[in-house]
């Protein structure tokens, strides 16, 4: 196994870790707001909606750089599909 195969799959373990990571903290956060609140309004579940989309978006933009890592793993760096990647992880930065 080369070195760039370790870094590869070193990258995709992060990646993977990361997202589990930021799901156990959205779900923490949410968890949290809720029990601090005896009632439930309209701007607890606003701020939970909101925080849950942009957890999400952040998860959305790790696993497409998952997919990119993967092709350039697997020896295709410059295939249409990582273009469409990149796209995404552009517009989910500018949502």
């Amino acid at each position: 196994m080369g070195s760039a195969q370790s870094i590869s799959k070193f990258l995709i373990v992060l990646l993977n870790l990361t997202m589990f990571f930021l799901v156990l903290l959205a779900l923490a956060l949410s968890i949290y707001s809720f029990q601090n609140h005896p009632s439930v309004n309209s701007d607890l579940v606003i701020g939970t909606l909101l925080r849950l989309s942009f957890f999400g978006l952040f998860i959305f933009m790790i696993y497409k750089l998952k997919g990119i890592i993967i092709t350039v793993k697997t020896g295709e760096p410059f295939c249409t599909n990582n273009i469409k990647r990149f796209y995404g992880i552009a517009a989910s930065i500018f949502v």
